[in-house]
């Protein structure tokens, strides 16, 4: 918890500084690597720290790295699914939330 408000309050801070010079690019630029190199100075003992941890408990460390692939792994399989989803068609007929609007005029749904 406390990471996560550190890296809250950090990306404030940078949002301000860069919102006052706006029109500089190298404020922007110098607020990026900053944030990068906080985030490169937690990622990398976090990795560690996780290790031992999973060295304490009798498991490979390696699991980190595979942790890390399956997160992004699977929010990309998240978003596939959300797309699918989103894309399937309509029930016909009503439902517990009303008739369908899909067959109306598109100016009478939004009005």
């Amino acid at each position: 918890m406390l990471l996560f408000l550190s890296y809250l309050a950090a990306s404030g801070i940078l949002i301000a500084y860069v919102a006052i010079d706006a029109e500089d690019a190298t404020v922007g630029n110098a607020a990026i690597s900053t944030f990068g190199g906080v985030f490169l100075l937690n990622f990398i003992p976090g990795l560690a720290l996780t290790s031992r941890r999973l060295h304490d408990i009798g498991l490979p460390g390696w699991l980190v790295i595979a942790a890390i692939f399956a997160v992004l792994f699977l929010s990309i399989i998240g978003w596939i699914g959300y797309m699918i989803v989103m894309s399937l068609p309509p029930k016909n007929g009503e439902n517990q939330y009303g008739p369908p609007v899909y067959d109306e005029d598109i100016a009478d749904v939004f009005s």
